[in-house]
Parts: C-alpha cells; sequence; structure tokens
C-alpha cells in the first residue's frame, strides 16, 4: 500500500472520530454547519469515500462497513439520555455512505480510463507492482 492509500485511510479514521464523539456524545457538543441530514449525509459520504479511496477495489467493503456503523450507532444512540435514533437519519447515512463509495469508484475508473486507456492496465494495479 503507498503512501496516498494510507492517508486516506487515516483521514478516514479521523472522520470516524468524529462521527463518534458526535453521535454518542451531548448534543450541545455537536458542530451545527447546516441542516442536520446535510450534515449526516456528508459526514457519512466522507468517511465512505475515504475508506473507499484508501483500499481500491474495495468500494463495496467501505460502503457496507460505514453503514453498518451508522445502524450501529443509530442503535446506540436509543440507550443514550437526550439522544434518539431514528430511521430517517440512518437512511440518510447509509445514502452518504453509498454516495461516498460510488464516487470513489466513479473517480478511479475516470483516472484509469484518462490515464491507460480502456485496454491499459489500471493506476491500482501500477501501484501493486512498484
Amino acid at each position: 500500500m503507498d503512501l496516498i492509500h494510507r492517508a486516506f485511510l487515516v483521514l478516514g479514521w479521523l472522520v470516524v472520530i468524529a462521527i463518534l464523539s458526535w453521535t454518542l456524545g451531548p448534543v450541545r457538543l455537536r458542530p451545527q454547519l447546516g441542516h442536520p441530514q446535510a450534515e449526516r449525509f456528508l459526514a457519512y459520504f466522507a468517511v465512505s469515500l475515504a475508506f473507499a479511496l484508501g483500499a481500491p477495489g474495495r468500494w463495496k467493503r467501505a460502503a457496507l462497513l460505514v453503514a453498518f456503523m451508522a445502524v450501529l450507532l443509530e442503535v446506540l444512540q436509543i440507550f443514550i439520555p437526550g439522544r434518539d435514533g431514528r430511521v430517517a437519519d440512518v437512511l440518510v447515512k447509509i445514502l452518504g455512505a453509498a454516495g461516498g463509495a460510488l464516487s470513489a469508484r466513479g473517480a478511479a475508473a475516470a483516472i484509469n480510463r484518462t490515464t491507460f486507456g480502456k485496454t491499459g492496465s489500471s493506476v491500482f494495479e501500477q501501484s501493486k507492482h512498484r
């Protein structure tokens, strides 16, 4: 694994830590940057995108991992005073996770097409041989 993939994985884990603190911590400590559903979508989009870019070829696994995390954290909120787990919230988070992973897949495919042509080897296969 090269440096850029590791950097994306580290970034993904940093976003996970932020999500954990905002989801399971007191509501008053959660940053409010806009509409809550947009914030949820973007947070899960970002973590899924980072994991999918950090682990090329494993975009489905990244999406499933982040979607599972969304469901688990939403269920855990039921047991935290002052928090509530809602189906609408988890659906937005899952859509964000899917969108991030699909965006990473699309970006990788576009890079491969422009860099190596339709029949050439992929940028990710090239990095494996270095």
